[in-house]
């Protein structure tokens, strides 16, 4: 238990959600979300196995604020907490199906309606939700407060930023939250100012959420699916879709404006996309996104002299439309939040709450640029061992405990052999960074099959990412503004090497690349896999892709990664020093 850190908490009620702490010297020191100790990818609802685990190594009385980071909380999250019963659950799902009734007839009328109830009854939510967190967490509710989404996103997006000591223009942009979709800031001396906001009803996140639906994807979660097959479609076919869709949403300055309600998107979808082939559809959004974006970051730009952006929020997640903006001439300096849809939307409050609780107590606030994303939970070769020995495991495979462990990984994937590594700290966010990965040799394309067919279950045009050493990320992608490439939030164009090196870690059509570019000081462990796989074969990086089954989230413990080794066709396990092989 780290009784003597004192610690600011961000908590998260809805999709993914996540429990993120800041000490108070401005670092986060953890951050995970529920779906991994549930097994339940995305779980919405209160974390409540996170917060237990946070509680026993950083006590209630050791919590010196907590930041929610909504300020009208969807009573739809709630009612997945133990405090609901059959009648709010009932309640709010009647409510949401009278509000799309309302919104098909009458879009104004519902706005107004809308705004009364934000005003009201969404308090009242909000205030529950608080009294269940100070429950949960066993503190005084005022320590409990409640901060605005896009606050939450603008603040996380800013702080933990490498250029949280510069002016930067702040863009937030998601499908939805506390009312709002789209909000441009400017932080100039240390205030930040709000000078353009976009209604939910104009939502460009909604509408992407929505043809992943229309295209029999999971809406919230298979976003990347569409993004991933958009460029294989033909640029004449993509042209023809859309031009019927380039008007349902336009910028307008610095915000967005749309034909309808972007919550009947779905429903315009099925009335005017009937005829038009599945890729070419994911490719006219994927367009619509790139270009939509690229205008209203250009105008951010010119409206307030700012070049340095930084931006959080879930479209921010599309690396191909970060790409297109990045390659804008007016954007000189460009970070993106790590996993920037609403999992990281508590480190956002944890700040928040950090920064109200200095000036209360007139405190000079640090707030600590982010740098690697191992947040996450650990185990040791000692449970490790006794767990093993427990279940019998060496009754049914080869286990040894190999000292050396990153010389033998490097030599079984230069050997053409695939490897899944449990290591160090779990990752928090969406992807995995080498301690909760599948790895291979990035040369062989054949090793694609393999992953997908005895692993994955992938998609067929779904890429895979790498892993590179930091000392030869120039040899592999373009990256002439210094973009930060360590998180795979960015795609670059790579270079002909990379094609003949990496190509099994390259988009198969446009042979784009998502890095994750490998510090030695952040990770030595899988710095050392990748360098001693470059002493054998030359390449300076590897195929990484997340370690677990198809539909469910990456494995946080050596329990559940012996249950996917078990489930799949992974031939070779690394938990920590031990070695475990089907033979």
């Amino acid at each position: 238990m780290s009784e003597e850190i004192k610690v600011f908490l961000g908590i998260y009620h809805g999709h993914n959600a996540t429990v993120s702490v800041l000490s108070e010297d401005g670092e986060f020191i953890a951050s995970l979300s529920e779906e991994r100790f549930r097994n339940e990818k995305n779980y919405s609802g209160f974390p409540t196995l996170v917060t237990d685990f946070i509680l026993n190594k950083y006590p209630a009385e050791n919590i010196l604020g907590v930041g929610l980071p909504f300020k009208y909380m969807n009573s739809v999250f709630l009612s997945q907490t133990p405090e609901s019963n059959l009648f709010f659950v009932m309640r709010n799902k009647l409510l949401a199906i009278l509000r799309g009734i309302l919104l098909r007839l009458n879009r104004r009328l519902h706005d107004k309606i809308y705004e009364a109830y934000k005003d009201h009854y969404a308090q009242k939510v909000a205030l529950k939700q608080k009294l269940i967190t100070a429950k949960a967490l066993g503190i005084e509710v005022s320590k409990v407060r409640n901060f605005h989404h896009q606050l939450a996103h603008a603040y996380s997006a800013y702080y933990l930023s490498p250029f949280n000591q510069e002016d930067a223009l702040v863009l937030t942009l998601d499908g939805e939250g506390d009312g709002l979709c789209a909000t441009v800031s400017t932080m100039k001396n240390g205030k930040l100012k709000t000078i353009s906001v976009t209604p939910q009803g104009c939502s460009l996140g909604w509408i992407y959420m929505d043809v992943t639906r229309y295209l029999g994807m999971k809406p919230n979660e298979h976003e990347f699916k569409v993004m991933g097959l958009a460029p294989f479609a033909k640029r004449e076919h993509i042209d023809e879709v859309y031009e019927v869709i380039k008007s349902w949403i336009v910028v307008d300055d610095l915000t967005f404006k749309t034909k309808f309600d972007t919550h009947l998107s779905y429903d315009v979808m099925c009335k005017e996309l009937a005829t038009f082939r599945f890729d070419n559809i994911a490719g006219a959004f994927q367009l619509l996104v790139e270009e939509r974006l690229k205008e209203w970051v250009g105008n951010a730009i010119k409206t307030s002299g700012l070049d340095t952006i930084v931006c959080a929020g879930g479209v921010f997640m599309n690396v191909k439309a970060n790409l297109a903006v990045s390659e804008l001439p007016s954007v000189k300096k460009m970070w993106i939040m790590p996993s920037s849809g609403d999992e990281s939307s508590p480190m956002g409050s944890a700040i928040a709450s950090y920064l109200r609780y200095c000036r209360t107590n007139e405190l000079q606030p640090v707030v600590r640029s982010l740098k690697d994303l191992y947040l996450g939970m650990s185990v040791t070769n000692e449970e490790i061992s006794a767990y093993l020995l427990e279940g019998d495991y060496d009754d049914r495979y080869e286990i040894e405990y190999v000292k050396d462990i990153e010389e033998v990984i490097a030599r079984l994937l230069s050997e053409g052999e695939i490897v899944a590594n449990l290591s160090g700290r779990m990752e928090w966010g969406a992807r995995a960074l080498g301690n909760r990965s599948i790895l291979a040799d990035p040369s062989k394309p054949e090793l694609i099959k393999i992953i997908n067919e005895y692993v994955k279950n992938r998609d067929f045009w779904m890429p895979f990412a790498g892993s590179i050493l930091e000392e030869r990320a120039n040899d592999y992608f373009a990256n002439p503004k210094g973009i930060s490439a360590d998180y795979m939030v960015m795609s670059f164009r790579s270079t002909p090497l990379a094609q003949k090196e990496l190509i099994s870690a390259l988009h198969s059509y446009d042979l784009t690349i998502r890095p994750q570019v490998v510090r030695k000081e952040w990770n030595p462990r899988y710095w050392n896999i990748i360098k001693n796989f470059e002493r054998k074969t030359g390449i300076g990086g590897v195929l990484n892709t997340s370690f677990n089954l198809h539909g469910y989230p990456i494995v946080a413990t050596h329990r559940a990664a012996l249950d996917v080794f078990e489930q799949s066709g992974i031939k070779y396990l690394v938990l920590e020093n031990y070695l475990i092989h089907k033979a």
